[in-house]
């Protein structure tokens, strides 16, 4: 792996000096960082107000009649419209069991057991594993690569890790025990960001998806496929999602604050962000192929 981009601190700790470094390896199209947090590094690393850890995150926001110019014609570009569920299309028909592993605050599980499912949660974030559970649903503390023994022995049709694969330190833990929960001919439904769009090269660390040092690694679609294949899961549909709302207000101001707490730590490789970027990365990615478009790839395996 050849070293990637360096990250002068966490953005959310303004006080935090320690710096993070990532690397990249082209071959595989997979970047991670290094050295590895140790597991009370990682905990700490959520110890603050981190979205999961509000309701009623996801809400739309008022726009300006230039912001909502520029989000209708990023929406119009969209090919892959976004929709109130994206997993409503992919867990369509009768009821599931379905586990789902990092739930956060549980909005994405909520609206899966209101399809008809029944889930089972697992999340380690004891904030957002309150919220979840005042949302009426079943959440066991632990993560992907230490599973809560309430799940031993247990066998699911579907697994779900919506931008969870990104915060593992051991993926390929992880990814095995989404094999062990899986029944025969299973599903694994997994959404990461993705780190091969052109949003990226130009925001570099200040990236609203890169969020170092909760991110630890850092997928593409063939990154993705090759873990699933060495656990022997079958890759049948991958899904862009994700493009106009990296256009959108809400994103750009959020990249805005996320570069202002880099530069003001020496990160200065990048240009400033701004609305007019925000025009700019329309322009440059209208008409982009999916994999440099896109901001998030979801990938639907079936275990073999």
């Amino acid at each position: 792996m050849r070293p990637w981009l360096r990250v002068p601190g966490d953005w959310r700790r303004p006080d935090e000096r320690a710096a993070y470094l990532t690397y990249w390896c082209d071959r595989c199209a997979f970047g991670m960082l290094h050295p590895s947090p140790t597991p009370d590094e990682v905990a700490r690393a959520y110890d603050l107000d981190y979205y999961t850890h509000d309701p009623h995150w996801g809400r739309p926001r008022r726009r300006t009649l230039e912001q909502r110019v520029r989000e209708h014609l990023a929406w119009r570009a969209d090919r892959r419209k976004p929709t109130p569920d994206a997993l409503a299309d992919v867990l369509s028909g009768p009821p599931l069991r379905i586990c789902e592993i990092g739930c956060g605050n549980g909005l994405a599980a909520g609206r899966m057991r209101d399809l008809g499912h029944h889930l089972t949660c697992v999340e380690i974030d004891p904030a957002a594993r309150a919220i979840a559970r005042e949302r009426g649903l079943d959440v066991h503390e632990g993560t992907a690569e230490r599973l809560p023994a309430a799940l031993d022995g247990r066998r699911f049709d579907v697994v779900v890790m919506i931008h969870v694969l990104e915060h593992c330190v051991d993926p390929v833990a992880a990814m095995a025990n989404v094999a062990r929960l899986l029944e025969p001919s299973g599903r694994f439904v997994c959404e990461v960001p993705n780190n091969a769009c052109r949003a990226l090269e130009r925001s570099g660390p200040a990236w609203a998806w890169f969020d170092v040092p909760r991110h630890l690694l850092f997928f593409s679609e063939r990154s993705l496929r090759g873990l699933c294949g060495a656990q022997r899961l079958h890759v049948e549909e991958v899904r862009y999602t994700g493009y106009y709302r990296q256009i959108a207000e809400p994103w750009v101001d959020e990249e805005q604050r996320i570069h202002d707490a880099l530069y003001a730590r020496g990160s200065n490789g990048f240009a400033r962000n701004s609305a007019r970027r925000a025009w700019g990365l329309l322009a440059r990615t209208a008409f982009a192929p999916a994999a440099r478009k896109y901001d998030s790839v979801m990938i639907v395996a079936r275990a073999t």
